[in-house]
């Protein structure tokens, strides 16, 4: 199991037309999250990864575990974090899976202080850090600045209460990891649909 984590350093702290046929808009990519755990401000927690894959072009549909669909991408938040991860982890994504992620809250609450805007502004964005390891699969990477920096400075997260956008590279392998999850729903070969785009 490959686990893309955050770590943050508190010290310093994704159709052409057919002659003839009417033009047509491309589909808005869209991608289903299913959120469990006890989140107090939940609508306001995912506003902002809501947020960030609006700004490049996904549209996201937040729900919780109950009924969540077999191709949804699963988020976790759990109260604390395992004792076999250094404190500094805030997440961790199984890439590999494409689909699990965790949270771990007091780490999280830990790392914000006492600021709740902070809080709730961190938490959206490691939620959403984490989502986009599992969307750029096997080829997950982290980024030296942005949403997927492996280190978020104090700088960062202050960002984080305005604006704290993704990379080129993150943003072009999120929509190929986007090509592929929806190429396994329709039962074609990835390969063949991302020659298409």
């Amino acid at each position: 199991m490959k686990c893309g984590t955050l770590l943050l350093v508190i010290a310093g702290i994704f159709g052409a037309s057919l002659p003839g046929a009417a033009a047509s808009q491309p589909e808005t990519p869209s991608l289903t999250v299913c959120v469990s755990g006890d989140i107090s401000d939940y609508n306001l927690v995912v506003a902002g990864p809501a947020a960030i894959f609006r700004r490049i072009g996904i549209r996201t549909k937040w729900r919780g575990l109950n009924g969540c669909p077999a191709d949804a991408i699963r988020v976790r938040v759990l109260k604390t974090g395992p004792a076999n991860l250094p404190a500094r982890v805030l997440g961790c994504a199984h890439p590999l899976d494409g689909r699990d992620a965790e949270v771990y809250l007091d780490r999280v609450n830990a790392a914000a202080g006492a600021a709740g805007d902070q809080r709730t502004a961190l938490l959206g964005y490691v939620i959403a850090h984490e989502i986009v390891h599992l969307l750029e699969g096997g080829e997950t990477q982290h980024a030296g600045e942005g949403v997927m920096r492996a280190r978020w400075s104090s700088s960062d997260v202050e960002k984080m209460l305005w604006r704290l956008d993704l990379t080129d590279d993150d943003i072009e392998l999120i929509r190929r990891g986007l090509r592929e999850r929806q190429a396994q729903r329709a039962g074609a070969p990835a390969a063949a649909t991302a020659a298409l785009q």
